[in-house]
């Protein structure tokens, strides 16, 4: 979830739906449904600059299945916007860990839309995993506490590799 939506706040490394520099596709002033134009644009906003390599889609399940049930071209059209696991030729991520309830305007419950080449997430942990096993603290109750602390990072080599719709009313 982190690496998604991370807040940067605290210990909290900012994710790449909260950094700056990211390309932004809206949908309008409340948000608003989105359609395979917007999805493409989502593209486009990474291609112009020329960050596009190897780019993949990442929705959450709401969106999924929003997808999967509206029809790509018009409302006659048989072929839907999500069939298979690519859109426009590109891979499909579905996670839970997209956020499915913000806010833009009166427009509540939206959805976060993200795409952008996975190879720019840098994540770094700094030194290893440390594990500390306390058998005092909670000597009375027989309890042997065992805490675990790792410290680690998160950045975009290049901000310009991603562009998010966070307004997508599905």
């Amino acid at each position: 979830e982190t690496i998604l939506n991370g807040s940067g706040s605290g210990a909290e490394p900012t994710g790449i739906l909260n950094t700056s520099g990211i390309g932004d596709v809206a949908m309008g002033t409340n948000g608003g449904t989105p359609n395979y134009t917007h999805l493409i644009d989502l593209t486009k906003e990474v291609a112009i600059d020329a960050a596009d390599s190897s780019g993949a889609f990442i929705i959450n399940p709401q969106t999924e299945a929003f997808l999967r049930k509206t029809p790509k071209v018009s409302s006659t059209d048989s072929v839907m916007i999500l069939e298979g696991n690519e859109l426009a030729n590109r891979p499909v991520i579905v996670s839970q860990n997209l956020p499915s309830n913000l806010t833009k305007g009166t427009g509540t419950d939206l959805s976060a839309i993200l795409y952008g080449n996975l190879r720019d997430v840098l994540y770094a942990s700094f030194g290893g995993l440390e594990i500390v096993v306390d058998p005092h603290t909670k000597l009375n109750q027989g309890i042997i506490r065992v805490g675990a602390f790792l410290e680690n990072d998160l950045a975009l080599r290049h901000p310009e590799s991603f562009a998010a719709i966070l307004d997508a009313n599905v």
